[in-house]
């Protein structure tokens, strides 16, 4: 088997941004850095953190899950 593709460059995120997603994102409530903004995953609203938002809907897995952290999406 044998597999041909392109590479894409993607372009570089600013590291404020990753230090934000691994250290905070999901954890506190550290408002996100200028040019990230956050959104709830259902209504695709925006979120002032990253704290868990409470999830209601039941999971396909089992009993519900309780949270889900808030969408990170880069401003362009």
């Amino acid at each position: 088997m044998s597999y041909e593709g392109k590479v894409k460059e993607l372009p570089l995120r600013p590291l404020e941004h990753i230090v934000y997603m691994v250290d905070h994102f999901g954890y506190d409530d550290t408002p996100p850095p200028p040019g990230l903004i956050l959104l709830d995953p259902f209504t695709g609203q925006r979120v002032q953190n990253s704290r868990p938002l409470p999830y209601q809907r039941r999971s396909p897995y089992g009993p519900q899950v309780p949270f889900l952290p808030a969408i990170a999406r880069e401003i362009k």
